[in-house]
């Protein structure tokens, strides 16, 4: 087992890591999904394939998911384009999280601060620490 802030080895007894302090958080997995285990949503770090993988899915579906439904609806109906615009609020608002929480699993792989994770919402600088996190190798020793 692992410290999940430093990656030091630990034993399972283990309450506090013993070279930076940090409480250890035992996460046990809840059921046998394989698709929420290959997500990490049950891990504390994201591995640089899984990483890639990931975002770039996620980058790519996102014009489909906005352009489908645009097209779909028809200019004078104004009920259903307010239903669009909700739904494209809620949908940019879970891509968001999804993108966060990826990144920071990710930095946190790396050994790197996490206000790092700032620089997703710069223009243009996003692209370039998008391609920083999926080329950088990981920091931890798991």
């Amino acid at each position: 087992m692992f410290c999940n802030e430093c990656g030091n080895k630990i034993t399972d007894e283990t309450k506090f890591c013993s070279k930076c302090g940090n409480k250890i958080i035992i996460v046990q997995h809840q059921g046998n999904n394989r698709l929420l285990k290959f997500l990490g949503v049950y891990d504390l770090t994201l591995g640089r394939k899984r990483y890639f993988i990931i975002s770039l899915t996620l980058q790519l579906s996102i014009f489909p998911l906005l352009i489908i439904p645009a097209y779909l609806i028809p200019e004078e109906n104004d009920f259903l384009w307010g239903v669009f615009i909700i739904y494209l609020f809620a949908l940019v608002i879970s891509i968001i999280f999804f993108i966060v929480s990826t990144s920071t699993k990710r930095i946190k792989d790396i050994g790197i601060s996490k206000n790092w994770i700032l620089l997703i919402i710069l223009p243009y600088i996003n692209i370039i620490f998008w391609i920083y996190l999926c080329v950088a190798k990981s920091k931890l020793n798991n």
